[in-house]
């Protein structure tokens, strides 16, 4: 088991930091606070991976996971060469809320038909309410 912070399990996991504090404070992981009031949390080693993706044909979910690795990498490049001399702490709030977006889908179709497109626009036309408020808090703190 790996003990962590907030920040190195959202990392991990592909969701925001404040969904790990969310999910500390509700029970659903293993964590306990520190002296210092933060947040540490204990995570299995099969928690830390990608969710599972779904297909009937398990060559696609191969594919599919290698594709779905890379857009991760370039999404996370594209949006922080894209927020110019922002805080680097809101950079990675902003990046964290897309990638969660963009785990929410585990049909690997999904992956391999936006492989290699930017997936920036696509996520922000998902965004729920929660995500555009999480999203304009970020803005206003800027």
């Amino acid at each position: 088991m790996a003990t962590m912070t907030t920040t190195q399990a959202a990392a991990k996991l592909g969701v925001s930091t404040r969904t790990i504090q969310r999910h500390c404070a509700a029970g659903k992981l293993a964590a306990c606070k520190n002296s210092r009031g933060h947040w540490t949390v204990t995570l299995e080693d099969a928690m830390t991976s990608l969710p599972a993706l779904t297909d009937t044909n398990p060559a696609l979910i191969r594919i599919a996971e290698g594709d779905r690795k890379a857009d991760l990498t370039r999404l996370t490049e594209q949006l922080t060469s894209s927020a110019g001399n922002a805080p680097a702490e809101l950079v990675a709030e902003m990046v964290d809320l897309y990638r969660e977006v963009a785990l929410r889908h585990t049909d690997a179709r999904w992956w391999l038909n936006n492989n290699s497109r930017p997936l920036a626009p696509i996520l922000q036309r998902e965004f729920t309410a929660d995500d555009k408020a999480r999203l304009a808090a970020l803005a206003g703190r800027r």
